[in-house]
C-alpha cells in the first residue's frame, strides 16, 4: 500500500471542491482540511484531525484518538479503534466497529457494543434517525434534533401527534429501550 506523505496529499486532485483521495496509508499525515473523500481501505494514524464533511470508503481503518469534523460519513465495514471522537450529523453504514471509550455528538461517551442503533428510511424526513447509549442514558439524533430519548417523544408527540410518522419513532425508542438492557429507562 502506498504511503501518503503531506507533499503528495496537497498535490491530489480536487473535484468540484473535494479533494479525491485514493486508497493509501495516511499515517504520516495527521490533520486534513473539509470535504476529503477517501477511498476505501484507507489507513490513518493515531491522533488524527478530519475537518467536517469528509466522506471514507468501505473497510477503512483509524487508529486511537482520531477526531472526526462534524457531517463526516462512513462507509461499510470502517473500523474505529479506541477513544476516537466523532462530531454531530456523523453518518454510519452498517458493520462500522467502534473501539471503547469512543465519543459521538460532541464529546458523549458510547458505553454500549455497538455504541448506537440507526434505523433508515424512518419518519418525516424519510431519513436515518440514531439512537446512542451513552454514559448519561440514551440519546437521539434526527435530523437537527439532538436530545435525552424522552425529550425526543415528547417531541414526537407535539410535532406529530398520533399519525404514522409518531407511531413509527415511538415505536423505535421502544425497541431501543430494550435493544442494550431490560434496566434502561
Amino acid at each position: 500500500m502506498m504511503i501518503m506523505t503531506p507533499e503528495q496529499f496537497a498535490e491530489l486532485p480536487i473535484v468540484d471542491g473535494i479533494r479525491q483521495c485514493p486508497t493509501a496509508d495516511y499515517s504520516a499525515i495527521k490533520e486534513f482540511p473539509e470535504r476529503c473523500d477517501f477511498a476505501s481501505a484507507c489507513v490513518f494514524g493515531s491522533n488524527c484531525r478530519f475537518a467536517s464533511k469528509c466522506r471514507f470508503g468501505s473497510y477503512c481503518r483509524f487508529a486511537p484518538d482520531c477526531r472526526f469534523g462534524s457531517y463526516c460519513r462512513f462507509a461499510p465495514d470502517c473500523r474505529f479503534a479506541p477513544d476516537c471522537r466523532f462530531g454531530s450529523y456523523c453518518r454510519f453504514a452498517p458493520d462500522c466497529s467502534f473501539g471503547s471509550y469512543c465519543r459521538f455528538e460532541g464529546g458523549y461517551l458510547a458505553v454500549a457494543d455497538p455504541p448506537f442503533i440507526g434505523v433508515g428510511n424512518i419518519g418525516s424526513r424519510n431519513g436515518t434517525t440514531y439512537i446512542f447509549r451513552f454514559e448519561k442514558g440514551l440519546y437521539v439524533r434526527c435530523g437537527c434534533f439532538f436530545g435525552t430519548i424522552d425529550e425526543f417523544e415528547r417531541r414526537v408527540k407535539q410535532v406529530h401527534g398520533d399519525n404514522r410518522h409518531a407511531r413509527n419513532y415511538l415505536a423505535l425508542t421502544a425497541m431501543a429501550k430494550t435493544f442494550w438492557d431490560d434496566d434502561v429507562e
